[in-house]
């Protein structure tokens, strides 16, 4: 009677066995085995359970959610997902997935293993946070040709305590994409309690394939050491809004827009690089586009304003390639610090071809010991001047273009000091507020094709030490001298007219030397107020300066 009893019960429960699994319903599972040879994550993963032990499914059609808490009510480990399509309401902890299967919720499918073909993720779509979409991502391979694409969708996202840290092994192939600057925004707010202290920030040998189609919102400096740029200086630390650091890559589409981030725009630091090509920074705390210490940042037709600090800055073997980048209303940082538009720093580089930089508190472009090559430059303008000079280089460093304009702009239109260089063709430095050309305390000033025009001071001005070399030059209407050689020397040659200036054409004094034998086309100095030379032409004086002015 008692084995008949029992062979009952295991008849029974077989059956009732077999019918939940046919209705989906979970049971309690029944084992935990070693993940199979060949199957994703086997590598490292260790013991599994098989989802189908709970009562799934996996048939793409039958909901699956009883048998996913029952089993990861069985175990704190593994769960196998085999091949098929496991259908839920709300995706179970992904990190704890493997297998060749499917998890399917609101028609998103997400591989229980690597990714062997393109995904897209949508957010927020349930996702508290864009660390659950890359703990998931962790885990897992991105293989062959496949692309992942989080996909954000329009509005504004607040993101609180934390930035998008997209570390992965494969992320050259994640992109993260919006639906446009001006339709997908996200605001990050408290970052300097979070993880990270950029709204995107990538540290080490990493690359984010694509960010786009979005703006980085910094909550208006939120997290600023004075609790704004208005009120006080920030700190090194504040929140920027895109930081790639110790080599890590970064790519932007040309759709991005970050702006109000407490500190930097967007920041390559160590050795790292950062494609931004079109970004549009707006009224960051400090400087607006960084690259420092050896790091490379490629910002071609940038747009930077009103930023506090420097608008595209490179410094420490940084370098910046900024064609047709457009930098206006730079303002100092409290302490004075910052005000240009362009800032090439300690051996720091930036190309510039027909970039413009306008209406900024210092001048438009710095070379401060670092290199600034920008044919087709153009500092000011009508209306639209820097309140410093629209060129200036500085202890050593040098700045080269052809076709550059420096006008309207209050502190004069070029500054060489301290043994700064400039060298190019067709410099035009006329309408400023101070002298047109400045070059002073062994600086250097190379060019073929200089107008000066109109300056509220000097046409050129050279002093203690300085040397100029100008090959047609055409100086008039500035209310200061033509040319002033006050203990430098100057060299010019073919064609020189210095004319209807308000001192004097030509001065030469305290030792300096003016050398205008070389001018075999044309010496035209005539109707200056002061006089056409000092002293006369063809003379020395009994403190060593001396003229040679060739033939008038």
């Amino acid at each position: 009677m008692k084995n008949l009893l029992a062979a009952l019960w295991r008849t029974t429960f077989a059956w009732l066995l077999s019918g939940a699994l046919l209705l989906g319903c979970s049971m309690p599972p029944t084992s935990i085995s070693p993940l199979p040879a060949g199957t994703d994550g086997s590598a490292a993963r260790g013991q599994w359970f098989d989802l189908r032990s709970a009562g799934a499914r996996i048939d793409g059609t039958t909901n699956d959610d009883l048998a996913w808490t029952a089993a990861q009510a069985a175990t704190n480990g593994l769960i196998y997902v085999p091949p098929g399509t496991s259908v839920v309401s709300a995706f179970p902890d992904m990190s704890r997935v493997i297998g060749e299967g499917f998890i399917s919720k609101n028609g998103t499918s997400l591989p229980a293993g690597d990714i062997r073909s393109d995904l897209t993720i949508p957010y927020p779509d349930g996702y508290a946070d864009f660390s659950t979409i890359f703990e998931y991502l962790g885990g897992r391979r991105i293989l062959g040709s496949a692309t992942v694409t989080i996909s954000i969708a329009s509005g504004e996202h607040v993101l609180t305590g934390q930035g998008i840290v997209p570390r992965h092994v494969d992320g050259g192939r994640i992109h993260i994409v919006g639906q446009g600057k001006d339709q997908t925004t996200l605001k990050f707010t408290a970052l300097g309690s979070g993880t990270s202290k950029a709204g995107v920030q990538l540290v080490g040998d990493y690359e984010l394939g694509l960010l786009d189609g979005l703006t980085l919102d910094g909550d208006a400096w939120n997290g600023h050491a004075a609790g704004s740029p208005l009120l006080g200086s920030g700190d090194v630390n504040d929140p920027m809004g895109i930081q790639a650091k110790e080599g890590a890559v970064i790519r932007l589409g040309t759709n991005v827009r970050v702006r109000q981030f407490a500190r930097n725009g967007v920041f390559a630091y160590q050795g790292s690089t950062i494609k931004a090509d079109y970004v549009e920074v707006i009224e960051t705390g400090s400087d607006g586009i960084v690259a420092s210490t050896g790091s490379t940042v490629r910002a071609i037709s940038a747009k930077v304003q009103d930023c506090w600090g420097v608008g595209i800055f490179a410094d420490y073997a940084g370098t910046i390639w900024a064609s047709g980048a457009v930098v206006s209303g730079t303002k100092y940082r409290f302490g004075g610090a910052g005000g240009d538009g362009f800032s090439a720093a300690n051996g720091g580089t930036i190309y510039a071809e027909n970039s413009t930089s306008l209406k900024n508190s210092d001048s438009g472009y710095t070379a401060h010991s670092g290199l600034i090559v920008a044919n087709g430059a153009k500092a000011g303008g009508a209306a639209n001047g820097n309140s410093g000079s629209g060129l200036r280089c500085q202890y050593g460093g040098r700045f080269i273009g052809d076709n550059v304009t420096a006008s309207h702009n209050v502190g004069g239109g070029m500054v060489l000091t301290g043994g700064g260089q400039f060298h190019g063709l067709n410099l035009n430095t006329s309408n400023n507020g101070s002298h047109g050309a400045s070059v002073v305390d062994g600086s250097l000033f190379v060019s073929q094709g200089f107008l000066s025009h109109l300056n509220s001071g000097r046409g050129l001005s050279i002093d203690r030490g300085s040397v100029a070399s100008i090959l047609n030059c055409d100086i008039q209407g500035n209310t200061g001298d033509g040319i002033s050689n006050n203990g430098a020397r100057v060299r010019a040659s073919s064609a020189v007219a210095v004319k209807s200036n308000g001192g004097m054409g030509i001065i030469t004094r305290r030792g300096g030397i003016t050398d205008m034998e070389g001018v075999s086309e044309s010496l035209v100095v005539t109707g200056n107020a002061a006089g056409s030379f000092s002293p006369a032409k063809d003379t020395t004086s009994g403190i060593g300066q001396s003229f040679n002015y060739g033939a008038n």
